[in-house]
């Protein structure tokens, strides 16, 4: 029976010989997804299948791609495979397996710690297989993971947005991973440091960037920069008219300095400045630092933090976990998750220059996890969406103990003893430094999941009185 409203969905729809539509059951930026079947003999059984309608306007590259991507890391590993694929004129149709699966919404709240634990494992099982075959899928959030609760089984779909490394083994990615320059970071040639220990010079200098007189501070650094260092000369010109391309040429050295923040315009140093480009495919909420900021060299540590953050959402029970309408609401919420002085140096490391309006610590993941397990649900957002700080809610002594929001509910499951490797298998994913985001292949070794499974009791210590 099909629905009313996709009655004129289905009806649009190229007819497949065969095939009975039943149903729209996905839909996403390129593509929709259908629920069909089709007989095999005319008097045999039905099998029950999804059908991918790609949009009549994506590259032809880009469906190739994925097609590629499909046949050659599906059907094992926990990746979705390919049955087989279908052009009418302009449409083209791909034909996979229909995976009954669980909306992860639906379920949060129910998820013991055994089954979080067999859904992290299995999807950086999936992550493992396509990133050692040089894929990275770029789009990593449940919806693109699916779950069947009841059986344990998992798929991981959607490779429209895929993107090859320099070791890809698709010929197809091989011309794509010339989107990931060997770019070196600044301070590359020294030893990498994670931003989460900072040595003390650089916490006290990004110290600085808070103390609320942004103006005065900024004229400050100006004149660290020394007496040699100027804003580039431009030829006068008259008003509306446009400059030439020789007087926007940045100079050679010294580089100029910005002067943005002195004036209500954008200054002619910014203006001379080519417009630096770098892969931003994703979904809001699961986009990494380094493409917030627009870093060039992007690899498969894109979904790794990806996955840190499904994985938080399952500790949490929250999800989804970050809300943000564009990059700099994203990049806010990251701030008070991690921290105002580790954001502000992966920038730097990043070559970017990143203001805080004030000083945020970090959240320890325990007390955050914990705190919204227990009902206490305190949205990271809310400030930043009103336009307001981040307030002391984003510090540790704020967030409740365990024996104050600890209810039946929440230590049910396994969820009164989760141990300390999950969270540090949790800080390892969501590292702001790609080169020292822990890997798939290592993911996998950690301690988190060599720990057996066991049923633990609560111990009750009763004081006698006299």
């Amino acid at each position: 029976m099909i629905k009313s409203e996709n009655v004129h969905d289905v009806a649009s729809l190229p007819q497949l010989e065969g095939f009975k539509m039943i149903e729209k059951i996905g839909e996403g930026t390129f593509s929709s997804v259908y629920l069909a079947t089709r007989k095999l003999a005319p008097d045999g059984p039905e099998e029950t299948l999804a059908v991918k309608y790609i949009i009549p306007t994506s590259h032809p590259h880009r469906i190739a791609t994925e097609l590629q991507c499909l046949q050659m890391a599906g059907d094992t590993d926990n990746v979705m495979g390919i049955r087989d694929c279908v052009r009418h004129e302009d449409r083209v149709t791909i034909i996979m397996d229909y995976f009954e699966h669980d909306n992860l919404s639906d379920v949060i709240q129910d998820l013991t710690l055994e089954e979080v634990r067999d859904y992290m494992k299995n999807l950086l099982i999936a992550l493992r297989h396509i990133h050692e075959l040089g894929i990275v899928h770029r789009d990593v959030k449940p919806s693109n993971f699916l779950y069947n609760r009841k059986l344990g089984r998992y798929a991981l779909v959607d490779f429209g947005l895929a993107q090859g490394m320099d070791h890809t083994m698709l010929p197809l990615l091989k011309s794509k991973s010339s989107l990931f320059p060997m770019v070196k970071p600044r301070g590359h040639d020294k030893a990498c440091a994670s931003f989460s220990e900072l040595p003390a010079k650089a916490a006290k200098r990004s110290h600085m960037l808070f103390d609320g007189k942004t103006k005065g501070l900024l004229k400050k650094c100006l004149a660290s920069q020394g007496k040699g260092t100027r804003l580039a000369s431009y030829p006068s010109r008259k008003s509306g008219q446009r400059p030439s391309a020789r007087a926007l040429q940045p100079p050679h050295a010294p580089s100029p300095i910005c002067r943005c923040f002195l004036f209500d315009r954008v200054c002619r140093t910014c203006l001379a400045r080519r417009e630096q480009t770098a892969p931003r495919a994703g979904t809001s909420g699961f986009r990494p630092p380094e493409v917030l900021l627009k870093y060039p060299r992007q690899d498969s540590a894109v979904d790794i933090w990806a996955a840190g953050v499904i994985f938080l959402s399952l500790l949490s029970a929250h999800y989804p976990f970050f809300r943000a309408a564009d990059d700099l609401m994203a990049l806010a919420q990251v701030i008070v998750l991690r921290g105002s002085l580790e954001v502000v140096a992966a920038a730097d490391y990043f070559g970017k220059a990143l203001l805080c309006s004030m000083e945020c610590p970090p959240v320890q993941f325990r007390m955050l996890c914990e705190s919204l397990r227990a009902g206490r649900r305190q949205n990271l957002g809310s400030d930043s969406e009103s336009g307001k700080p981040p307030s002391k809610r984003a510090r540790m002594d704020n967030f409740p103990t365990q024996s104050e929001g600890w209810t039946t509910e929440s230590a049910a499951g396994g969820w009164n003893s989760v141990p300390d490797s999950a969270y540090d298998l949790l800080g390892r994913l969501l590292e702001l430094n790609p080169h020292l985001r822990i890997s798939a292949e290592a993911s996998l070794q950690h301690e988190f999941f060599s720990i057996p499974q066991a049923h633990v009791t609560l111990t009750v210590h009763i004081a006698e009185t006299t």
